[in-house]
C-alpha cells in the first residue's frame, strides 16, 4: 500500500503562496490534475503544450510576431454593412428603442441588423455573408461595444 502524499500539482502550490486556504487550494489542484489527465488522452499534436500560445507564455523558441495578427481593412461593401450596423445602435440607443420592457435587445434591432447584413459579417461571400476577417472584425466589434457590448 502506498502511503506516500500525492504530489502537489502547480496550481495547487500557487494558490497556497497567493495566501488562499489549504482546501480551496487542495480544490484548485485537484481540478489541475484532472485537466492534465485528460490533456495526455490527446494525441500529442492536439495538447495544448503544442499550441502556439501555449509556446509563447512557456518558452522561449516561438517568434511572438506569429502571435499577432495582420491589420486588414474591410472592403468597401463590407465597410457599408459595419457602418450601417453601428450607426444603427447608435441611433436607436439615442432614441431610447434599443431595449424591450425586460431590457433586452429589441427583436426589431436584431432584425435591423440581420436586414443590414450585420449577422452575415463572417460569413463566406460563397455563402452571401460579406467574408469579413477576423482581425477587421474584432476591431469593429470594440467600436460596436461603445454602443451596445452585448451586440
Amino acid at each position: 500500500m502506498d502511503t506516500q502524499a500525492p504530489e502537489k500539482s502547480f496550481a495547487e502550490t500557487a494558490m497556497e503562496l497567493g495566501g488562499k486556504s489549504a482546501a480551496e487550494a487542495k480544490s484548485i489542484g485537484a481540478v489541475d490534475t484532472a485537466d492534465d489527465q485528460v490533456e495526455k488522452l490527446f494525441a500529442p499534436k492536439y495538447q495544448t503544450t503544442n499550441s502556439p500560445s501555449h509556446r509563447a507564455v512557456w518558452s522561449n523558441d516561438l517568434d511572438t510576431a506569429t502571435c499577432v495578427g495582420k491589420e486588414v481593412e474591410a472592403d468597401a461593401h463590407t465597410a457599408r454593412v459595419m457602418q450601417e450596423s453601428y450607426d444603427l445602435c447608435r441611433n436607436h440607443r439615442i432614441a431610447g428603442t434599443l431595449y424591450d420592457e425586460n431590457g433586452k435587445l429589441r427583436d426589431e434591432v436584431l432584425s435591423e441588423l440581420g436586414r443590414a447584413g450585420y449577422w452575415g459579417l463572417l460569413v463566406d461571400k460563397q455563402y452571401g455573408g460579406c467574408g469579413c476577417s477576423f482581425v477587421a472584425f474584432a476591431k469593429f466589434l470594440t467600436k460596436m461595444a461603445t454602443v451596445e457590448p452585448t451586440v
